[in-house]
């Protein structure tokens, strides 16, 4: 389905362009459909890891002229975009850290190569303070699901029109 809402918009167009990058590509090993299947919101429609997830953050509309009559107002906003993978490093964590934030910072400059590519006005691509964390150290492993051990990245897009 294709939704009207410019924040909405911002999200279908932001996972058809994951699907061109090509260290999404290489990281998740699938193409086509499979591929933008991999970038996804929420979390719960993940097929498989790895996987994007989108969530929307604050956003803002602004009047770009500053007067009340003939105001032209531009939408603008924050998306998360968390990136789950499996821990390959097994016992040893600091290769499975390694492994992940390799790829995860990789998948950043692409996107910061790659942006002028996309139907999305970027101002920014921003990490937290905790940019990579491990499920076991924020949750108890989850045999039913097969997610016993797993890394989480997040990026912070900053679209739109700015003040």
């Amino acid at each position: 389905m294709s939704y009207q809402s410019p924040e909405f918009k911002q999200l279908e167009a932001i996972q058809a362009w994951m699907a061109t990058l090509t260290v999404w590509q290489t990281w998740t090993g699938q193409s086509g459909a499979d591929l933008l299947d991999r970038v996804c919101w929420p979390l719960r429609n993940a097929p498989a890891l790895p996987v994007a997830v989108l969530g929307l953050r604050g956003g803002k509309t602004i009047n770009k002229t500053g007067a009340a009559g003939g105001s032209n107002f531009d939408p603008s906003g924050r998306i998360a975009l968390w990136v789950y993978a499996a821990d390959t490093g097994g016992d040893d964590e600091k290769q499975g850290y390694s492994d992940f934030g390799d790829l995860f910072y990789q998948l950043i400059s692409e996107m910061a190569d790659k942006a002028h590519e996309a139907p999305v006005l970027f101002n920014s691509f921003e990490t937290p303070e905790t940019p990579i964390v491990r499920s076991s150290w924020v949750t108890a492993p989850d045999e039913d699901e097969g997610l016993s051990a797993w890394w989480q990245g997040e990026i912070i897009i900053s679209w739109g029109v700015e003040e």
